[in-house]
């Protein structure tokens, strides 16, 4: 057996299990899928956003539980203890026990992390989408933050709380200018940690 996401061969019964909705609504999981080779494959023949939506409508189809490495689990830290419990459960029944939620879901149920459609960012919501600003915010998520597990348990902690606050920041200039006014110096010892003036 392989993990689902690395491709790393598996020693018997080890390996978390986790549902196609935890992996897709993950912003850490997609860091690591988009260095995957067949997404590779895929983008080199079409624009970067098509690939992307295609790449993760695939994903998100997925109909089985993923089993997951002991190191690709470190992008789920909050589904960890339990998709342990699941894995040692599903090797006991001969694979007829998985996680409840099985299946495929929705492709409005992934989340890259790139704000969408929607405000889900809190600079997002600040700024603009395109701001230089979060630019910088996005590069210090994928370049610093993601490659720790504790910056992946930040990633996962501001991904669950953060749209309801981009929404209640979006309806006021006031909060918009003032969130600007608390990002400003965030967004310049970022730049400092990722090497730009």
């Amino acid at each position: 057996m392989k993990c689902d996401i690395c491709t790393r061969e598996l020693k018997d019964k080890e390996g978390y299990l986790l549902t196609t909705e935890q992996v897709v609504s993950t912003p850490a999981y997609w860091n690591k899928a988009f260095s995957n080779p067949m997404y590779k494959m895929l983008a080199s023949n079409l624009p970067e956003d098509k690939a992307k939506e295609m790449f993760a409508s695939q994903m998100a189809s997925m109909s089985t539980a993923w089993m997951v490495c002991d190191d690709c689990i470190n992008l789920f830290p909050e589904y960890k203890e339990k998709a342990k419990e699941y894995a040692v459960s599903w090797y006991e029944s001969g694979g007829s026990i998985t996680p409840p939620g099985t299946g495929a879901v929705p492709y409005s149920k992934v989340n890259m992390g790139t704000g969408g459609s929607g405000p889900c960012f809190i600079a997002t919501a600040a700024f603009t989408d395109s701001s230089p600003e979060v630019e910088v915010l996005r590069n210090i998520r994928d370049r610093v933050l993601s490659q720790s597990p504790a910056g992946r348990k930040f990633i996962a902690f501001y991904y669950q709380y953060s749209p309801s606050l981009a929404e209640w920041i979006t309806v006021s200039s006031l909060r918009k200018q003032v969130v600007r006014w608390i990002l400003y110096p965030v967004v310049k010892v970022s730049k400092l940690a990722i090497g730009r003036n």
